[in-house]
């Protein structure tokens, strides 16, 4: 990610640099879902984090303006960069599903 961003910074915000950054994090998306489900698999089926996501629409939603913002920067890197900057604002807001789980246990 580092790498990234200051090539992002030193390019002036060029188009393949914000490629590049949506790729890492496309990348950083496909590895969260790898390790929530490993997880899951290694807890069983009964485990709190399960029931807590099993609809996974926060994480779909992510990856896809992932992928939408590097096929839009293309057409305009800002477009996709503010797309990026959308899904990271997502996952600053507390998620209420995990919340709502460990206060009824």
């Amino acid at each position: 990610m580092p790498v990234t961003t200051n090539w992002i910074g030193e390019s002036h915000f060029e188009r393949d640099p914000i490629i590049a950054y949506g790729v890492v994090l496309i990348m950083c998306s496909i590895a969260y879902n790898i390790v929530e489900y490993f997880v899951i698999q290694t807890e069983g089926e009964e485990y709190a984090l399960k029931r807590a996501v099993k609809s996974k629409t926060k994480e779909n939603i992510s990856t896809a303006l992932y992928f939408l913002g590097i096929g839009i920067s293309f057409i305009n890197p800002y477009i996709s960069l503010l797309m990026y900057g959308t899904v990271a604002v997502m996952w600053l807001i507390p998620d209420r599903r995990i919340e709502t789980l460990m206060k009824d246990q």
